[in-house]
């Protein structure tokens, strides 16, 4: 009879945190394509079967990708200057971080976040807004009657021309050419 618990993942000290971190990783420098959860395994050094005591499926392993890289965001907490200076600091933010994975943020921009991460950064991102004293009504309003939520994602939209269209480019040679130069300057 062999004792339960032996196998190379519980020797390693593994936990979910170190699963996403090995993960983006693995994304940021083979691409989200060449992704895979036995490639994940090989790379940890465990048996496959070990990952899904951390993770129940790849998608929920992607959207932690997507969760860690939005909480590993520095966004400014500058209560002065006008609320411009302060959306383009935070949009400054989300670029810079953008640029730190280049293969793995495009995994925030298509993959469902309602974590406690994503919350805190459209919290911080609408704090920028407070002066312009909308009511809430107007909030959601204020994006071509589209969802509360969606308001808040505009601000994150602002910058997302100058991710996303370079990540295209390298997915593939068919892949649509952007009709101007992503934004630089914010």
């Amino acid at each position: 009879m062999t004792a339960r618990g032996t196998g190379r993942g519980r020797r390693v000290g593994l936990t979910r945190e170190k699963v996403i971190a090995a993960a983006v990783t693995m994304i940021d420098r083979d691409g989200p394509d060449a992704f895979s959860l036995r490639k994940l395994a090989t790379e940890l050094d465990i048996e496959n079967m070990s990952l899904y005591n951390h993770v129940p499926n790849k998608e929920a392993l992607l959207d932690g990708v997507a969760e860690a890289l939005l909480a590993g965001i520095a966004f400014p907490e500058e209560e002065g200057g006008t609320w411009q200076k302060r959306i383009r600091a935070h949009a400054a933010a989300f670029r810079a971080a953008a640029k730190q994975h280049p293969k793995a943020f495009p995994l925030v921009l298509t993959r469902p976040t309602q974590s406690p991460a994503a919350l805190e950064a459209m919290r911080s991102t609408l704090s920028c807004l407070d002066e312009l004293r909308l009511a809430p009504r107007r909030w959601s309003t204020s994006c071509a009657a589209t969802p509360p939520s969606w308001s808040a994602r505009s601000c994150a939209n602002w910058v997302t021309p100058s991710i996303w269209a370079p990540w295209t480019a390298t997915r593939s040679s068919s892949a649509p050419k952007p009709s101007r130069p992503p934004a630089t300057r914010f």
